[in-house]
């Protein structure tokens, strides 16, 4: 008999275009799109998927019941309500409206003695979905923020948080993404935490470092404060100012847009620095193998699903250190200290003339994906596998 599993997530930006197109479509967030990709065809389980509506998404979309290529079931989106212009504390008092409503609609919805799949955003529903005597999967991403809201914030949501993640009847799963995964497995001292890799489809075609008259540089992710685009600019116009040829491409879309083009602009870089905006996943890959540097000057990540895509290519990684991390894993990248960033200067311009820092990188960039990454399917049933076993 299949398990009943609902998966319960906050309808994220890189997730409108799914329900706009009503086909299930990589735009981000792969772990989110490999899960419901992969669990679909495991014959384990029987999924029911539903977003819970924002500020942002309730705007474009109706709650109500979606059918979606690629997801068996009907998608269902759950109703938020904008009583009024949210700032300050009415954006609190709205959000936890809001998330009253929610979670008790779906506490009568939901049948008891099933999984119930929770991303970050719903922590809290936990303390609820536990008088429903199933098994509650936490699914966290980037938990930095979760981190600080759970060993530091002490007022009486922090303690709810907390709450919510030592619950007997629960497991953790999080992204091994070179953020506070291993710092937050350490302080709860939960037997069933599990960090655990990303995995990667891209075809295993490998760059071949060589020295060209313009040295390709690309970043991916969203348009974020703390990917360290801002910080990476001002990189960027020291390397000019060294006349160093170069290219930054920069794909993905975020809140940030306007402060990264004014800043460009600014610099005077409009000529050396592309902003592709958001590229469906697919058409990343050819970007990825016209690269001869990536970097990712990420405050909350060093392995990201964008660095981890980039060493299937075997691309040199250069990233932005993460001094909470104790990975040994740091070894396979150049890593930027923050704010040293005329070491990272001298590094790159000595990048672009020598031949064989550049094949050191991309051998090491190779051996960081050969260790610890397998494809999607892969690692989808190693999480499915250790969900069926509790």
């Amino acid at each position: 008999m299949k398990k009943r599993i609902y998966v319960i997530s906050r309808l994220y930006g890189p997730l409108h275009l799914s329900i706009e197109k009503l086909s299930w479509r990589h735009t981000g967030i792969p772990a989110y799109y490999n899960f419901i990709k992969h669990i679909e065809n495991d014959n384990r389980f029987d999924v029911k998927v539903i977003f819970l509506l924002d500020s942002s998404s309730s705007k474009k979309f109706k709650n109500g019941k979606y059918k979606i290529e690629g997801i068996q079931n009907k998608v269902r989106l759950i109703k938020y309500f904008s009583l009024f212009s949210a700032t300050g504390v009415m954006k609190k008092i709205q959000w936890l409206i809001n998330k009253l409503f929610q979670y008790s609609f779906l506490f009568f919805i939901l049948k008891n003695n099933s999984i119930y799949y929770l991303d970050r955003d719903n922590i809290l529903f936990g303390n609820i979905l536990s008088f429903k005597k199933g098994l509650i999967v936490y699914r966290l991403l980037g938990i930095k923020k979760d981190y600080y809201d759970i060993f530091f914030n002490r007022g009486f949501l922090s303690k709810l948080f907390l709450r919510a993640l030592k619950l007997k009847n629960k497991i953790i799963i999080t992204t091994n993404d070179g953020s506070w995964s291993e710092k937050t497995k350490e302080d709860l001292n939960d037997k069933n935490f599990h960090v655990i890799y990303n995995g990667c489809d891209l075809k295993k075609k490998k760059i071949i470092p060589k020295i060209k008259d313009v040295l390709n540089i690309t970043c991916v992710s969203r348009l974020e404060r703390e990917k360290g685009y801002i910080e990476l600019l001002d990189i960027i116009y020291q390397l000019k100012k060294r006349s160093i040829k170069f290219k930054l491409l920069i794909i993905g879309d975020g809140d940030l847009k306007e402060e990264i083009i004014n800043k460009i602009t600014n610099l005077g870089l409009s000529s050396d620095v592309e902003l592709k905006g958001k590229v469906e996943h697919y058409k990343i890959e050819k970007y990825l193998e016209l690269t001869d540097i990536f970097i990712s000057f990420n405050h909350i990540g060093m392995f990201g699903n964008n660095v981890i895509e980039a060493t299937s290519k075997g691309i040199p990684i250069l990233a932005l250190d993460n001094k909470i991390l104790k990975s040994t894993d740091k070894k396979y990248f150049y890593i930027a200290k923050e704010n040293c960033h005329k070491n990272t200067v001298d590094f790159i311009e000595k990048f672009s003339i020598n031949l064989d820092l550049r094949i050191h990188y991309s051998n090491l960039s190779t051996m960081f994906f050969e260790k610890n990454i397998g494809n999607w399917h892969q690692r989808i049933k190693k999480e499915l596998d250790v969900i069926d076993e509790n």
